[in-house]
């Protein structure tokens, strides 16, 4: 068993601090205005919407879908704070924390200067941010609430990850780059690295083509601004995945791994759930989108949401070998107690 799923020093928090217990409870009151609104729906009450759009087996199934995912969400935010967080496996908060991170951090960028971008530069709109596709059946209010709630939740998690990651983890985020493991499994990692990289550019510059003002393939193209904002940020963060990939798996100096971490992490996570997310909408045929042809926002979710998943195996490995190096040598430190 690796440090990952060590349990050692789970006594030191058996009572979280002040900023954790505060995180979770504000992440877990972040939630209740979108899950409110979901539930409205799902039950039939077209609240901030114009005739039936949100009614049918369809929305339903998809407003399930994603009032499942705000509970996954707030589970994650309790487990950050509570001693059964860190009794349970690694990845059962690993995996929907990277998850969770790749669907809000382009939100969290984007949201706020898209809104900005949208006040000033185009005229005649809401000005609100409404991410890549935005009905005119939706009211602007429920995009202002939505978005809004969707950045505190971001922040939320992401303070409460970095607590909780600092106390169970924190050895790795002192790693340096001289202490990857090199060897053929390297290589490998590395040649995968780059072959997805160069993969990565092609989704990416389809995200630039829409951002860039291009129609084809885009069912709804919202406001100019908040089109060039967000699908920048689409198109973007999957190479800085690529660009802290490559950093890690072609160490050559005494640098720390922290920051090519957290941007593998960020970037990996953004195209896999983006990805993802665009290829369900796709292939659930949702009724906001038209009669418009989805295969296009379909292919290049599939690719993202490939890239991604592959680029993250690599990580994970990378994280792995090295602890399990680490930890047959005795140079893995103990963790640290909570300072939260």
């Amino acid at each position: 068993m690796t440090q990952l799923d060590s349990t050692h020093g789970v006594a030191d928090c058996d009572r979280p601090g002040r900023a954790r217990m505060a995180i979770c409870w504000a992440v877990l009151v972040f939630t209740i205005p979108y899950l409110l609104l979901k539930v409205l729906w799902v039950c039939g009450l077209d609240v901030g919407v114009h005739g039936s759009v949100m009614r049918g087996g369809t929305m339903t199934g998809v407003n399930l879908a994603t009032i499942g995912m705000d509970v996954i969400a707030a589970t994650v935010s309790v487990g950050l704070v509570r001693p059964w967080g860190r009794r349970v496996p690694a990845w059962l908060l690993i995996f929907p924390m990277w998850v969770a991170t790749g669907f809000l951090a382009p939100i969290v960028i984007g949201a706020p200067t898209a809104s900005l971008a949208g006040a000033v530069f185009d005229s005649g709109t809401t000005g609100q941010a409404r991410g890549a596709h935005a009905p005119d059946d939706i009211a602007p209010w429920v995009f202002a609430m939505v978005y809004t709630g969707f950045i505190l939740q971001g922040l939320g998690l992401a303070a409460g990850f970095v607590l909780h990651a600092r106390g169970r983890w924190g050895h790795i985020l002192r790693w340096r780059l001289r202490e990857l493991p090199i060897g053929p499994l390297a290589g490998v990692q590395r040649t995968m690295a780059a072959g997805v990289g160069a993969f990565t550019l092609i989704p990416s510059l389809v995200n630039l083509y829409w951002a860039a003002g291009g129609h084809g393939g885009l069912y709804d193209d919202g406001n100019a601004a908040t089109r060039l904002v967000m699908h920048g940020v689409f198109a973007l963060l999957p190479l800085v995945g690529v660009a802290g990939m490559l950093i890690l798996t072609r160490h050559r100096d005494s640098g720390p791994a922290r920051r090519p971490l957290v941007a593998a992490w960020i970037g990996t996570a953004s195209s896999f759930s983006w990805g993802l997310w665009w290829v369900a909408s796709g292939l659930v045929q949702s009724t906001l989108a038209g009669d418009h042809d989805m295969r296009p926002l379909i292919a290049v979710g599939c690719m993202m949401m490939l890239a991604g998943a592959v680029l993250a195996t690599v990580l994970a490995l990378v994280v792995a070998q090295t602890e399990t190096q680490r930890t047959g040598s005795g140079s893995a430190p103990k963790e640290a107690p909570c300072q939260c």
